[in-house]
């Protein structure tokens, strides 16, 4: 199995990176942080804008095919509570109009 380690270079006010940090712990499928290795350095203003850099085009339709499978997941599960809901309502209202 592959590494899908994220090195993620920032550089800001020190309040607003440890927010950025918070945000970027996420849990739930398809994301899992496991880690996050921090160290603080002298900010380079090198960067002029924001980029990501992806690997090998094989890859990552590999990983963008998980994300709509965790999407599509997600939509039938909402589905099948809807389902319930409205089976439930309908009951109540063919004992109401009996």
């Amino acid at each position: 199995m592959k590494p899908r380690d994220v090195k993620i270079v920032v550089e800001g006010e020190e309040e607003k990176i440890k927010k950025f940090i918070e945000k970027i712990k996420i849990n739930e499928y398809p994301v899992d942080v496991k880690e996050i290795n921090v160290s603080y350095e002298e900010p380079t203003n090198e960067f002029e804008y924001f980029e990501i850099r992806q690997g090998d085009w094989e890859d990552e339709i590999v990983e963008k095919a998980d994300v709509i499978v965790a999407l599509l997941s997600k939509w039938v599960d909402s589905q099948e509570k809807l389902v319930t809901v409205q089976e439930k309502m309908f009951e109540k209202w063919e004992l109401a109009n009996r």
